[in-house]
């Protein structure tokens, strides 16, 4: 019992390697609300599923948390504003900025990189793998606000409830800011579910370029980056796949001893992936373009 215990554990953990979080915004920590509840030891667990529809997509799974603000962080208007992820983002799929005056809601979207073009999902764009960078609209008014950030990962949305976001809430405060109004606006829960479009989509079949926008409207005077129109796209790299939108995993690597490959479970490849490529234990089987795992 003790054994399969230890074994399940070290999968979570392994699983984990494969996820991530928001750690900074402009280098700065001390304004970002906590993810997880205390004596949970996994702060990059996205909220996926039934979560979706229920408290955890506001600010993550620490919703009892989020109610308590953190000293802002000074945000100037019109800048270039970077949040950087703990490791490297290597699930496909858009990212999107909302502000509140409140964690509680409504919320307006400000910033977007919604759209599929230059066969590039918006991770792929990060500098770095890691480095999500934007410019804070110059019309958003100045005052104090909660910022949530969202990327969503669609490497398992091909069926409903398996789409992953990885949210976080930071408090901010903007200065030097313009007259926009906050709206148009929308409440979480209640912007989607696990089966709206655009949450449930398989980014490894059809035309990416198709790609629906969802969880409310960007506002009028919003950022965007990514893609200048809806051309650029096109069809995502010819795949094989199985019935479910799920495909075999293939092996490539292998290397069953020591080293400095990943470890058990973890990330060993995947487009955009600047990680290992090789495994100190087990082996690295493809799931799928973008992502690659170290499996007994």
């Amino acid at each position: 019992m003790k054994a399969f215990a230890a074994v399940s554990a070290l999968a979570l953990v392994g699983s984990a390697q494969a996820h991530y979080y928001v750690k900074s915004i402009n280098g700065n920590e001390s304004c970002l609300r906590p993810i997880s509840p205390p004596g949970k030891y996994i702060d990059n667990s996205p909220v996926t599923g039934g979560d979706i529809s229920g408290a955890p997509i506001r600010c993550g799974q620490a919703e009892a948390l989020v109610a308590s603000p953190k000293t802002p962080c000074t945000l100037q208007a019109g800048s270039r504003v970077t949040l950087r992820y703990d490791s490297s983002v290597g699930h496909p799929g858009p990212e999107a900025i909302y502000v509140s005056k409140s964690a509680s809601g409504p919320w307006t979207k400000i910033n977007e990189d919604s759209k599929w073009c230059n066969n590039q999902w918006a991770n792929d764009r990060f500098t770095g793998g890691t480095d999500y960078t934007f410019t804070l609209p110059s019309a958003l008014p100045s005052g104090q606000y909660v910022m949530r950030t969202e990327h969503l990962g669609l490497h398992g949305a091909g069926t409903a409830g398996g789409a992953q976001f990885y949210i976080r809430c930071i408090d901010i405060n903007v200065t030097g800011g313009g007259s926009g109004s906050l709206s148009p606006s929308v409440n979480f829960p209640g912007a989607y579910s696990g089966s709206t479009p655009g949450v449930q989509f398989n980014p490894y079949s059809g035309n990416n370029a198709n790609y629906p926008n969802f969880g409310g409207a960007l506002a009028s005077w919003g950022t965007s980056q990514g893609c200048t129109s809806s051309g650029g796209g096109g069809n995502p790299p010819a795949q094989t796949t199985t019935q479910g939108n799920t495909q075999p995993p293939r092996t490539t690597t292998q290397n069953n001893g020591g080293g400095s490959g990943a470890s058990l479970y973890g990330q060993c490849g995947g487009r955009s992936w600047t990680g290992p490529t090789t495994c100190a234990q087990g082996t690295c089987k493809v799931s799928n373009e973008y992502y690659s795992q170290c499996l007994p």
